[in-house]
C-alpha cells in the first residue's frame, strides 16, 4: 500500500488535486469515511475511472465519487461518499491475480 493520504490533516484547497492525483495512480483503494445514513465509519474498496471526481460541496465539504467494487473487485456501483477520513491506494502493477481481500 501507498502512504494513506488522512483528509483532515491537508488543507481544503490542496485537498482535491491531492486525492485525485493519488488515486488515479492505483489500481483500486480503500476510503474510510462517516456513513451518515448508517451512523458510523465504514471502509469500502473502489476503483477510479473517468466518471470519477472530487470536489467541494455547497458546505465546503469534500466529496468522492468513485467506482464502488466488492473483495474480488467486480464493479458495485458509483458512490459518493463525504466526511472522507483516509484514502490508501494499491500501486498500479501487473499481479497474476487481483483479489483484494487477499492484500489486506
Amino acid at each position: 500500500m501507498e502512504r494513506p493520504i488522512i483528509v483532515n490533516e491537508i488543507v481544503q484547497g490542496n485537498a482535491i488535486n491531492l486525492i485525485e492525483s493519488h488515486v488515479e495512480k492505483t489500481r483500486w483503494f480503500k476510503i474510510t469515511y462517516y456513513h451518515k445514513g448508517q451512523g458510523k465509519e465504514v471502509t469500502r474498496y473502489g476503483n477510479w475511472d473517468s466518471k470519477c471526481r472530487v470536489w467541494l460541496t455547497k458546505n465546503d465539504d469534500i466529496a468522492v465519487c468513485y467506482l464502488q467494487v466488492d473483495e474480488n473487485n467486480k464493479p458495485q456501483g458509483y458512490r459518493t461518499a463525504t466526511n472522507v477520513i483516509v484514502i490508501a491506494g494499491k500501486p498500479k502493477k501487473k499481479l497474476s491475480w487481483d483479489n483484494i481481500s487477499r492484500l489486506n
